[in-house]
C-alpha cells in the first residue's frame, strides 16, 4: 500500500512556472517583464533573494533547503506551541516497522537505511518543521502547519514583523529579524510567490478515486472500475 501511494504522488508535480519562463529570458540576457511575471513580481524575486533573505530558507529549484525550523509562529489557538514537530516524528520513525531500515526494506543495509539508523531524537529538534516547498504555495492556503495564517499576505507579514511571535528559545531561529518592508514590498514579494505557481497536476489525479474513469485500451465497453468496486471483476 505504502508504494501504491508513493507511485501516485510521484505523478503530482505541478508544470513550469512564470517565474521559470522569466527567468530562461533573464538566462538569455532579457531581464524584461512578460505578461505573467510583471515589474511587481521581478521586483519581489529581487527582494526574495536580497534584503529579505527568504532565500536562506527557501532555496534550490524546490525553494526549499529540506531542513527543519522552528520559526515562532503563532499557534493556532493561542498560547504556547506544544506541538513537538520533528522530534515527535523522529520518535515514530525508529518506531516504524516500515522504515527504510526495517525488515521490509527493499534495501535494508542501503544510504537511507543507514541515515534512518542514524537519526537520533535530539532534544534541539523540538517543535521544528520541515521548510515547505514554495512551489504552487499560492494555491495552498492556509499555512503554516496549523493553517494558523489564512493569506500569502499573512505569512509576509508575519515574517516582515514577527508580531504575535512566541518566544525563541533555545530551540528557535536565530537568523529571524523584523525586516521593516514597505507595504508595497509586502505587494512585491506576494506578486513573486504567486509567480512560482506552475500549472497543476491532471485533473484525473486530483479528482475522487472512486468515480468510474472510462478505459482508454478499450474503444468500446463498459468502464472500468476501481478495486474494491462492486464490479465482480474487479481486484487489487
Amino acid at each position: 500500500m505504502g508504494k501504491a501511494i508513493g507511485a501516485f504522488e510521484r505523478r503530482l508535480v505541478t508544470g513550469p512556472s512564470a517565474f521559470d519562463r522569466w527567468l530562461e529570458r533573464l538566462r538569455a540576457g532579457d531581464a524584461a517583464p512578460t505578461q505573467d511575471f510583471g515589474p511587481d513580481a521581478i521586483r519581489g524575486a529581487i527582494l526574495f533573494a536580497g534584503r529579505a533573505d527568504c532565500i536562506r530558507c527557501h532555496s534550490g529549484p524546490l525553494l526549499s533547503d529540506g531542513e527543519f525550523h522552528m520559526i515562532g509562529v503563532p499557534t493556532a489557538g493561542g498560547g504556547a506551541p506544544s506541538d513537538r514537530g520533528r522530534l515527535e516524528g523522529i520518535e515514530r520513525l525508529q518506531r516504524d516497522p516500515f522504515n527504510a531500515a526495517g525488515r521490509y526494506s527493499d534495501d535494508p543495509q542501503g544510504t537511507r537505511a543507514k541515515v534512518t539508523r542514524a537519526t537520533a531524537p535530539d532534544p534541539d529538534a523540538w517543535g521544528r518543521f520541515r521548510t515547505p516547498s514554495l512551489r504552487s504555495a499560492a494555491a495552498t492556503p492556509p499555512y503554516m502547519h496549523q493553517g494558523q495564517l489564512a493569506s500569502l499576505e499573512d505569512v509576509i507579514r508575519f515574517y516582515d514583523t514577527l508580531e504575535g511571535a512566541n518566544d525563541l528559545d533555545h530551540h528557535g531561529e536565530r537568523v529571524l529579524e523584523p525586516l521593516g518592508l514597505a507595504e508595497g514590498e509586502r505587494a512585491d514579494l506576494a506578486a513573486f510567490l504567486r509567480g512560482v505557481q506552475g500549472s497543476l497536476p491532471d485533473p484525473a489525479l486530483v479528482g475522487d478515486p472512486r468515480t468510474e474513469q472510462p478505459d482508454k485500451n478499450a474503444e468500446s465497453g463498459p468502464k472500468s472500475a476501481v478495486p474494491g468496486s462492486s464490479n465482480p471483476g474487479s481486484g487489487t
